[in-house]
């Protein structure tokens, strides 16, 4: 139930496995209680996220933003099974299509005939949430489905290490790979609706207080900021601040050293410099330097981008207009839709949790928390491929989300 109510609330799905999906297609959303499912809500896919705001993310390996949320009372899906009496077992147990053409036509009219404006669900009194006729669900079986392709092996690897988070020569330098390949590595991110701004000496938080005194170890830098655009999202566009981070061949103990005294105040900074625990005067500073910066960096090299955008958003601006609706978007971002991505070549689920629940004390003004999400790159030097020659300067990257 409760992942159930931060998918509502954050408009996400997640789920355990792949599947073939398409941007709009339609998900239901169900819970069973006491053998029976019920359908709760629908919504149509937006988009991959990396927004994952469950307790148990890690399970959920593929996540979804979703847009035009609709609910329901909450009707007993056995209704299905008088058109296909195995329904349990083709959609419950995996995410799979639903091509019969009649179950999407009764699926249809049952939502229709049970849509109301807002979620709810039964209360404390589940008796009530059941239907006079309902159903009981045929028994479930303990059944594991093999649907996935055959692996095809195509060559072996070994992990290397990286020089450093930077490289003079930029040759095993962690941030300058990885920067090279990011729409390679991160296929939760495409070009035609992000914009990466890989300049880490543009970015700069305030380091001044109320009395506009400077505070030293109180200002930071991101080494990236990206700007992602959703068609069809309540909040649009979703500001993230990028940290790269590289061990390197450092002892365990330094990297503990620095995960606690660098890694983590550092991501620390960045949240609290756009959260409302921050002063607002500081806050507003932050987000009127970020937004110039970005808004300059676009005019120079995004505009024809911002006005596709744009126009997606508001449909009917006015020509001369595209850059008002897009600063407007952009200052509603930074106060409702931040998150942090950090990059490394090290990271155990167990960090990547701590560090998650620490930023979710840093609340926006919309009540969401800060969103935090690592990612973990490492250096695969090629052993030998099925196919092909190999030159001793031949690696691939590997990510680990």
């Amino acid at each position: 139930m409760d992942n159930l109510i931060l998918c509502i609330k954050y408009e996400v799905a997640g789920f355990k496995k792949n599947f073939k999906f398409q941007i709009n297609d339609q998900i239901y959303f169900v819970i069973r209680l006491e053998k029976v499912t019920y359908c709760v809500a629908r919504a149509k896919i937006a988009d991959t996220t990396d927004r994952k705001p469950w307790d148990n993310s890690e399970i959920y390996k593929y996540a979804f933003s979703l847009k035009l949320m609709e609910f329901c009372m909450p009707f007993d899906l056995s209704v299905l099974a008088q058109d296909f009496r195995k329904w349990t077992i083709s959609y419950l147990r995996d995410p799979n299509s639903i091509k019969e053409p009649e179950t999407i036509a009764l699926l249809e009219a049952e939502f229709l005939k049970h849509r109301q404006n807002n979620f709810s669900f039964f209360g404390d009194d589940q008796e009530q949430m059941k239907p006079e006729n309902s159903k009981r669900l045929e028994q479930e079986t303990q059944i594991t489905f093999a649907n996935q392709a055959d692996m095809n092996i195509v060559g072996t690897m070994s992990v290397e290490e990286f020089v450093g988070e930077k490289d003079r020569n930029e040759i095993r330098g962690f941030e300058s790979i990885v920067t090279e390949w990011f729409y390679d590595l991160f296929e939760d991110y495409k070009r035609d609706n992000t914009i990466l701004i890989s300049k880490n000496s543009l970015f700069k938080t305030s380091n001044k207080d109320n009395t506009n005194n400077k505070i030293k170890g109180t200002s930071s830098k991101p080494d990236a900021v990206m700007v992602r655009f959703t068609e069809g999202m309540k909040q649009p566009i979703q500001i993230s601040l990028i940290e790269y981070e590289c061990y390197g061949n450092i002892t365990s103990k330094s990297k503990f050293n620095k995960l606690t005294e660098h890694i983590i105040p550092q991501l620390t900074r960045f949240a609290s410099a756009f959260s409302v625990i921050t002063d607002n005067l500081i806050r507003s500073e932050n987000i009127k330097e970020f937004s110039k910066k970005i808004e300059d960096y676009i005019k120079v090299n995004e505009r024809d981008k911002i006005f596709e955008w744009v126009k997606k958003m508001v449909p009917d601006v006015q020509g001369g207009y595209e850059g008002q609706e897009f600063h407007d978007a952009l200052l509603k971002a930074f106060n409702n839709n931040v998150q942090i991505i950090l990059i490394i070549d090290e990271l155990t689920q167990e960090q990547r949790d701590t560090i998650g629940n620490m930023l979710k004390s840093f609340k926006l003004d919309n009540g969401n928390y800060i969103n935090f999400v690592g990612y973990v790159v490492k250096l695969q030097k090629v052993i030998h491929l099925k196919e092909g020659n190999i030159s001793v300067s031949d690696y691939a990257l590997s990510i680990e989300k």
